[in-house]
């Protein structure tokens, strides 16, 4: 039992000491001739809304878990505690949901503000 740890220990240290070195071996050096990309606005709004998409399609798939969750212990829970727990994870589970629905159109009413004001000044 001892050498196995041994055995474990010193692959796991070979491993870590060869993180650096890795890294710096396959760090990618542009050419002199190569420019790199710019930053932009447009690169901007679009991760940001490619990352609003992804937060909403897990959120909605969590509220929806949520839902179906608090259903079950709803319909199945004979206690009065449990059953207002239920009632009361339920609540919280609409309110998830219109945070997560709703995320999406305030974050397009923030994007048209944005792009009015820019175009006024």
């Amino acid at each position: 039992m001892i050498a196995l740890r041994t055995v474990c220990e010193n692959l796991l240290a070979v491993a870590l000491s060869a993180l650096p070195v890795a890294s710096l071996a396959t760090a990618a050096v542009p050419a002199p001739g190569i420019q790199l990309p710019t930053f932009t606005m447009e690169h901007l709004v679009g991760f940001l809304g490619w990352l609003l998409t992804w937060g909403a399609a897990l959120g909605a798939l969590a509220v929806i878990v949520a839902f179906m969750y608090h259903g079950v212990r709803l319909a199945l829970g004979g206690d009065p505690r449990n059953r207002a727990d239920s009632i009361q994870g339920l609540f919280y589970a609409a309110v998830g949901g219109v945070l997560v629905f709703g995320a999406r159109f305030v974050a397009g009413l923030m994007f048209s503000l944005a792009q009015r004001m820019g175009a006024g000044g």
